[in-house]
């Protein structure tokens, strides 16, 4: 079960202000004098309409609630809606803890996932990239091995529920070239 909690939003940095209005004032929330962002899935002032997913690197403000039953020293993959895009994640459990990246190889940019959701090496001990066999540390997400070495999986904050369920509750800068599909 994927429940969706929260909003999404995508600030931008831009000098351009709203007519009758100064460089970075804050909405009143209203929609009033938006238009739709075919980019952002949600509305944006005129004087913004040429932001693109290029052009910025969005914010995501993510509270989504998933259901999982990972064993001990197991990873899955699961995938959330934010926004216009899918955020394909892995939800590992080390140590009795979860754990939760980006579903993303810093190097290729492709999901890490071999055919049949297998995300380890077969010393189970790193998750491996299906491309070029790059290892992970399965808790901090650092490449040891592989063409991207010290480079970092995308981690995903988030919090445990009493009934071993997983929140992800995240102010979360994700560029889009970090997710594999996106345009880049």
């Amino acid at each position: 079960m994927i429940k969706l909690l929260g909003v999404y939003s995508t600030p931008c940095r831009c000098a351009k202000a709203a007519p009758g209005r100064p460089a970075g004032a804050r909405g009143s929330g209203s929609r009033r004098g938006l238009v739709p962002s075919e980019h952002f899935g949600g509305w944006v002032a005129p004087q913004h309409e040429h932001l693109s997913l290029k052009s910025v690197r969005p914010e995501v403000v993510m509270d989504i609630e998933l259901t999982v039953s990972v064993e001990e020293g197991r990873a899955q993959g699961h995938s959330v809606s934010a926004g216009t895009r899918e955020l394909p994640l892995i939800v590992l459990r080390q140590a009795g803890k979860l754990g939760v990246f980006l579903n993303s190889c810093p190097h290729a940019g492709v999901r890490l996932d071999w055919r049949g959701g297998s995300f380890f090496d077969y010393s189970g001990s790193y998750l491996q990239c299906s491309l070029h066999g790059a290892l992970f540390e399965t808790g901090s997400g650092r490449c040891v091995a592989g063409p991207c070495l010290g480079a970092r999986l995308v981690p995903i904050a988030h919090r445990s529920t009493l009934d071993g369920g997983l929140v992800i509750t995240a102010v979360e800068r994700i560029p889009a070239r970090a997710v594999p599909g996106s345009r880049r």
